[in-house]
């Protein structure tokens, strides 16, 4: 399939249930993921995947539903764009969520297998197929987790960095990433965002620094969002949704998507990158010179909570600016407790109007793209191209 052809699917990969510490059941999860609009959902109890066979059933069970001849009978569903909306059959909404639930390929819910492996140096989902466990965790340690993150990915197993920034001990003991950075030449994504509300969060932004700079080290990851998912919509706050490029919405060509770095974060909008008037997927390679870029932004699963105003370009390939309506700068992020910078480079970047395109010169290097609102808070982060 050409690249121009993959759409992108939104997807929560970070989920619980009561086989861990969340208050859903894993049947519980399923529907509430339907009516929120996912096209998948990875299921991530804390060092357990027992619930997978129970989420699978009735994601299946809810496929037949929505593709049996009942729906015709209310209508196409597509029409089901309005949360509140209700068909009650077997206790479950079809309230589908706009143009992006639309254009999934098929009507039921992918249901991706995997496990949080949670320890006392960071917390890290493991995406992966078969019976057989991917690691024991308990064995984790700092000095040997490379070997098991090399061992896992080797499986087939799609590793991405849960929360990397959260407060860890003596807070929240293992929350916080800090296993050797080296270990992240095995890993597939990293959790810019997080949790509720993710634009308006300090860890937040401390993530999105932290990831930055592996880029400037030479890490290859896909920028992805977790709600952290334990509780059910009545209790949920704003809440953002993983994009991810795929031919369909089946579990293991999402895992594609993630492996080629095709993937973005957003909170109430969608895009699509474009790079001299084609449609570009993140994670891929261009050629250096003076480029055209835009982002056509569509909607999202959830409200927009602020007009988009600010479109970002940065990186260590940005160059040359031809154009910049709104600024341009280089930006060394932060400092640690001895006044260093946190990342080993710096990252230039340029700021645009949403809507119009953005044209300078690239050179080697990793360009990303983030889109801000009228409150000066973050819609949108996205996956890295890089420029050969």
């Amino acid at each position: 399939m050409d690249k121009t052809e993959r759409k992108y699917f939104p997807a929560e990969l970070h989920c619980h249930t009561v086989h861990s510490d969340g208050a859903m059941t894993p049947a519980e999860l399923v529907e509430n993921a339907a009516k929120r609009g996912y096209a998948a959902i990875a299921l991530t109890d804390h060092n357990t995947s027992s619930a997978y066979a129970e989420a699978k059933a009735r994601a299946d069970r809810l496929a037949g539903f929505y593709t049996n001849s009942d729906l015709s009978a209310h209508g196409e569903r597509e029409t089901y764009t309005d949360r509140s909306a209700c068909i009650r059959m077997n206790g479950v909404s079809p309230a589908y969520a706009g143009k992006a639930r639309a254009e999934t390929e098929s009507a039921g819910l992918g249901v991706i297998r995997g496990v949080e492996w949670t320890t006392f140096f960071g917390h890290i989902l493991c995406l992966y197929d078969g019976a057989g466990e991917a690691a024991d965790w308990r064995k984790f340690k700092k000095e040997n987790f490379d070997g098991f993150a090399e061992a896992a990915r080797e499986k087939g197993a799609v590793l991405i960095a849960a929360h990397p920034r959260r407060l860890g001990t003596p807070v929240g003991t293992g929350c916080r990433f800090e296993y050797n950075e080296s270990c992240f030449k095995y890993f597939s994504a990293f959790e810019v965002w997080s949790q509720n509300e993710p634009n308006d969060s300090p860890a937040n932004r401390l993530a999105v620094k932290m990831y930055d700079g592996l880029l400037c080290k030479g890490y290859k990851l896909a920028a992805v969002y977790g709600y952290d998912w334990h509780k059910p919509l009545s209790d949920a706050k704003l809440f953002a949704n993983t994009y991810i490029g795929a031919e369909n919405a089946s579990p293991e060509a999402l895992k594609d998507g993630l492996r080629r770095g095709d993937a973005y974060a957003a909170l109430g909008i969608s895009a699509e990158l474009y790079a001299d008037g084609e449609r570009t997927p993140f994670g891929a390679e261009i050629e250096r010179g003076i480029r055209t870029f835009e982002l056509k932004i569509g909607g999202g699963l959830c409200p927009c909570p602020a007009e988009p105003r600010i479109f970002r370009a940065k990186g260590t390939a940005v160059c040359r600016m031809e154009k910049a309506s709104v600024g341009a700068y280089n930006a060394f992020y932060g400092a640690d407790k001895h006044g260093k910078p946190e990342t080993a480079c710096g990252v230039n970047a340029a700021d645009f109007k949403v809507g119009e395109k953005s044209v300078f010169e690239v050179q080697s290097g990793w360009l990303r793209f983030e889109i801000f609102g009228a409150d000066g808070k973050p819609l949108l982060s996205a996956s890295p191209i890089y420029v050969k």
